[in-house]
C-alpha cells in the first residue's frame, strides 16, 4: 500500500521546497508563509487518530486515512525519488528509453536487461520505505493498471482495457 509508505516528516520539506521555488507565485495566491504552510501540512498529517473498539488510538508520521493531501504528498514524494534514480541512472547509462508512472504502477522500457536491473537497483536505494518490483513481458505482453500492453515488436506498443472476470458466489 503505497500512502502508509510515504514518511511524511520526509515528504513535508519537499512539498516546502517547491512552494519556495516559486514563492514570488505563491505571494500572490496566499497570504500563508511557508513556515504556516509547513505547520499546517505537518497538523493535517503528522498524527492520525482513529477510534478502535471504542478506544481513541494514535498512528505518529502516518498518513491521515482518505485524506486528499496524501495523493500530493505521495506524488512529490515519488517525484522526488524517480527525479535522483533518474540523473543518477544517466550518469550510470542505465535510463529508461520510457519511464511513465500512474500513481504506484509505472511502464519503463530498456535497451536492455542489464539496463533494467541496474536502474531497478538504483530506483530501490533512493529510500527504504519505497521498494519497486518489476514485471517482465511475457510473450510480448503485460498487464498493467488494468491495460493489456502487447509490444508489436516494431517500437509500438498497443493497448486494451483489460476486464476482470466477476466471480459470483453465494454465500
Amino acid at each position: 500500500n503505497l500512502y502508509p509508505s510515504i514518511p511524511i516528516d520526509e515528504a513535508i520539506p519537499i512539498i516546502i521546497d517547491i512552494l519556495n521555488a516559486g514563492i514570488d507565485d505563491l505571494k500572490t495566491r496566499t497570504k500563508l508563509t511557508l513556515a504556516d504552510i509547513d505547520q499546517l501540512i505537518e497538523l493535517s498529517l503528522s498524527i492520525c487518530y482513529f477510534l478502535y473498539e471504542n478506544n481513541i488510538r494514535i498512528i505518529t508520521n502516518s498518513d491521515a486515512k482518505g485524506l486528499s493531501l496524501m495523493v500530493i504528498m505521495a506524488e512529490v514524494f515519488l517525484q522526488n525519488i524517480e527525479r535522483k534514480a533518474l540523473n543518477i541512472a544517466i550518469i550510470h547509462s542505465s535510463e529508461p528509453k520510457t519511464y511513465k508512472r500512474y500513481v504506484d504502477d509505472c511502464h519503463a522500457r530498456f535497451a536492455s536487461i542489464k539496463q533494467q536491473q541496474m536502474f531497478l537497483n538504483i530506483l530501490n536505494q533512493q529510500h527504504p520505505a519505497i521498494q519497486y518490483t518489476v514485471e517482465l513481458e511475457n510473450d510480448l505482453k503485460q498487464l498493467n493498471l488494468e491495460i493489456n500492453i502487447t509490444n508489436t515488436g516494431s517500437g509500438t506498443y498497443e493497448f486494451q482495457i483489460h476486464r476482470k472476470e466477476a466471480n459470483f458466489t453465494n454465500k
